[in-house]
């Protein structure tokens, strides 16, 4: 099931750290597949404070949770 970044940013406000990226692409997405914000914050997902948010997915992640 793909879900795309965009649609993520206009559910939740923004960001969300990759553990939620995760849950809501359905794919395991690894450190190397993201490109995070340049300062830890809130997830507006989880609303766990300190976490790495990501701001942008590779080209690798893309193909990740296109392919599944």
């Amino acid at each position: 099931m793909y879900v795309s970044k965009h649609k993520i940013y206009h559910d939740y406000g923004g960001p969300v750290c990759r553990a939620c990226m995760n849950e809501l692409t359905g794919v395991h997405l690894i450190r190397k597949n993201c490109w995070y914000s340049p300062y830890p914050g809130l997830c507006p997902r989880c609303r766990v404070d300190n976490k790495n948010l990501v701001a942008k997915l590779k080209l690798s992640g893309i193909v990740r949770t296109i392919i599944g």
